[in-house]
């Protein structure tokens, strides 16, 4: 009997591994020069603004070697190369 709880104990452990957690975390980075920022992921989109060196963005989401970003009220697209990454956790 206790085998069998053992495996039905494992067996809803590795169920619930299944479901991702709810985000708690932002990745956040600083540009590490003044940074263009683009309207899409490509030197070849329009330039919308430009970023001071040590500006903190949130990272969205990165395709290839762009990553899409908010920073001081800008939504864009910036070269990954010169963004230094970190990883900040939220409280929930």
């Amino acid at each position: 009997m206790n085998f069998r709880m053992f495996l039905a104990l494992i067996g809803a452990l590795v169920g619930l591994a299944a479901f991702p957690a709810p985000a708690s975390a932002a990745t956040v980075a600083h540009t590490t020069t003044s940074l263009n920022v683009r309207s899409g992921p490509g030197a070849h989109y329009a330039k919308i603004a430009t970023l001071p060196a040590g500006q903190r963005v949130t990272l969205n989401l990165c395709q290839g070697s762009w990553c899409s970003i908010n920073a001081a009220g800008i939504h864009g697209w910036a070269s990954a190369n010169y963004l230094e990454r970190s990883h900040v956790v939220r409280p929930v």
